[in-house]
């Protein structure tokens, strides 16, 4: 858990950027955490901003990796950090990641799933970006994804699409981000 979805990002580069080379890198923002709180229940972590990040290898070199990748995190701030070392605890914090996409559908808003890829290396820029257009177009935008490949679903949330100026303002908050995207790479 981190206090911030942009603090969340920094980790993404700071692991990546320290040689850290995970399996699997997973990152989600404040309102998707919310959501899945809502629709799960227990066991989402506490913060405003979540990283899942799985690493492999040798038994014996898995749990170094681990320590070091903690030390490193909670240097950057993580509140909280859960290991899990089972395939029956894996599963768990894997099963809360599978459920996101449900937990923004339950919200009863209408989803509009963009899968966009950045540059690892401006993850922060896409996440603060993510932030500016939820204030200044008034949706709702949610973003988790795959923040090892800086694959990321921006889920900007609409309340009526059937309504002519809110599938307006809709479209040209998508064209923002396409925008935005394009721009940096």
């Amino acid at each position: 858990g981190f206090e911030t979805f942009p603090d969340a990002a920094g980790a993404v580069q700071a692991v990546l950027s320290n040689g850290f080379l995970p399996s699997a890198m997973e990152i989600s923002d404040r309102f998707t955490l919310q959501a899945a709180r809502n629709y799960v229940g227990d066991g989402v972590p506490r913060g405003e901003a979540h990283l899942l990040i799985e690493v492999d290898g040798l038994e014996k070199t898995v749990p170094v990796e681990i320590s070091l990748l903690q030390a490193m995190l909670e240097q950057r701030g993580a509140p909280e950090i859960t290991t899990a070392m089972s395939d029956a605890e894996c599963e768990v914090l894997w099963k809360l990641r599978r459920e996101f996409s449900y937990s923004l559908r339950a919200t009863g808003l209408t989803k509009l799933n963009e899968d966009v890829v950045v540059p690892r290396g401006r993850l922060v820029e896409l996440v603060q970006f993510a932030e500016k257009l939820q204030a200044e177009s008034g949706f709702p935008v949610a973003c988790f994804g795959h923040a090892g490949d800086g694959n990321i679903h921006v889920n900007v949330m609409v309340r009526n699409m059937n309504e002519p100026a809110e599938r307006a303002r809709a479209d040209a908050a998508l064209d923002r981000l396409f925008r935005f995207v394009i721009g940096i790479g």
